[in-house]
């Protein structure tokens, strides 16, 4: 097994390292897509979901760095999910889409922490800018 590279590892100079993890829980296929196109080109392992029921099996062993989350899911409010998810994996980055009207923390419900906020519109790398740092996003 020494000298084999899994799928979810990527080789950075002489190391090899851990793609880092997203999880898209989606509603539109034509975002999905357009979102997982452009991070599996930026290296990360990307899974998808479509339903709240699904989210949660995948988050129980994908382990994701960051979970961006349609604002339009069919079963389940996506604020509630992403209240959820912030008090079982604290330590994942969460970010909405297509949710109006949420700009400021006074809008959110109960102070619900997300990382950021992104229109339905708004071009998915400009998003990735934001969610991976500029620099990182312009070096690969």
């Amino acid at each position: 097994m020494e000298g084999q590279r899994t799928k979810a590892m990527i080789r950075i100079g002489k190391s090899t390292v851990q793609r880092p993890r997203l999880l898209l829980a989606y509603a539109d296929s034509n975002l999905a897509v357009r979102w997982v196109r452009h991070f599996r080109r930026l290296g990360w392992e990307v899974r998808m979901a479509a339903t709240g029921a699904e989210i949660y099996r995948v988050l129980a062993h994908f382990k994701p760095a960051v979970l961006i989350v349609d604002g339009e899911l069919p079963d389940e409010n996506a604020l509630h999910l992403c209240g959820k998810v912030n008090q079982v994996y604290p330590q994942i980055r969460v970010y909405l889409v297509g949710i109006d009207n949420m700009e400021s923390a006074e809008t959110r419900p109960n102070g619900l922490q997300v990382a950021g906020i992104f229109a339905r519109a708004d071009r998915v790398e400009e998003c990735a800018e934001i969610i991976l740092g500029k620099r990182l996003a312009e070096a690969v």
